[in-house]
């Protein structure tokens, strides 16, 4: 025979409306009674049955998540896995799941949001990332769906719940460090064009440049999507001109740990051919290379 609420309620002398407030991790409820409830919980093996929970109560107590992809340049990248830990941990506190939406295209994961709103799957969502013009964050938007955004908003910062770091302030800083090394000529080399977080690293590097006097058409033309595709497809974009052996490259990174380090070994090759030298300053690492 199944064990109900109403067995844990009477083991633990308690109404059954107190045993469903602790599963609830209601704060009303004193941690006294919470240990003794659940105590009774675990002698009788009650599991709480959280789909008919879930249909009383209206609420999945699952949060969707929303990557921008699900290609490898992504999986590479050790943000993700650093945020998904904390939003699990976070989750887990709380009594809460987290479902994971992702597709190879743009329509794909739109799709997959569309139906976790619409089947009713989820209580919220996450947007792990942010972009321009992005139609997933209109949808949400026009359907007052409850919703986050990891990353700064390209448009309604007022309305929009958000957390983010200050990236113009960080890429002007790791810009300020080049230029302090004695560094002129230095390329911005970031993620996919549509990203805020890409645009507002950009506008970090330009104020730096601007503040040191220094023309930003002198510097190297960087404005490329960076990931791991091959020595082919770096030199395409970053290969020095026959005519014009800079004395100094200094190159500010704004992308993962894994592309920074295959760029960092192609460029000490190429610089030791060209007889230049470089300072590699890694965004988020703050180490450089002396090739």
């Amino acid at each position: 025979m199944a064990i109900t609420i109403k067995d844990v309620a009477q083991l633990a002398n308690v109404a059954p409306s107190t045993v469903s407030r602790v599963i609830a991790n209601n704060p009303r409820i004193s941690e006294k009674t919470k240990v003794r409830v659940r105590k009774a919980m675990t002698k009788l093996g009650y599991h709480p049955n959280f789909i008919a929970r879930s249909l009383a109560n209206q609420s999945t107590r699952i949060i969707g998540l929303v990557m921008p992809s699900s290609s490898n340049d992504y999986y590479q990248n050790p943000f993700f896995p650093t945020i998904l830990q904390g939003l699990s941990e976070g989750a887990q506190e709380n009594h809460y799941s987290l479902l994971l939406s992702t597709g190879k295209t743009e329509d794909e994961i739109y799709e997959g949001v569309v139906n976790m709103v619409q089947g009713g799957m989820v209580d919220g969502i996450i947007l792990m990332y942010s972009r321009m013009n992005d139609h997933i964050l209109t949808y949400l938007r026009e359907r007052a769906f409850p919703f986050v955004i990891i990353g700064k908003p390209y448009d309604y910062i007022e309305e929009i719940t958000y957390v983010d770091n200050d990236n113009i302030l960080a890429a002007e800083q790791a810009t300020d460090y080049l230029i302090q090394l004695g560094h002129e000529r230095i390329g911005f080399i970031g993620g996919d064009v549509t990203l805020v977080m890409t645009l507002d690293r950009l506008s970090g590097y330009e104020r730096a440049l601007k503040r040191a006097g220094i023309d930003r058409r002198g510097n190297i033309p960087c404005m490329k999507i960076f990931c791991m595709k091959g020595d082919k497809q770096l030199q395409k974009g970053y290969y020095p001109s026959k005519n014009h052996q800079p004395l100094w490259l200094s190159v500010m990174i704004s992308w993962h740990l894994a592309s920074c380090i295959h760029f960092a070994r192609w460029a000490c090759a190429l610089l030791k051919k060209f007889q230049s030298s470089a300072s590699i300053t890694f965004f988020s690492l703050n180490c450089h290379y002396q090739p």
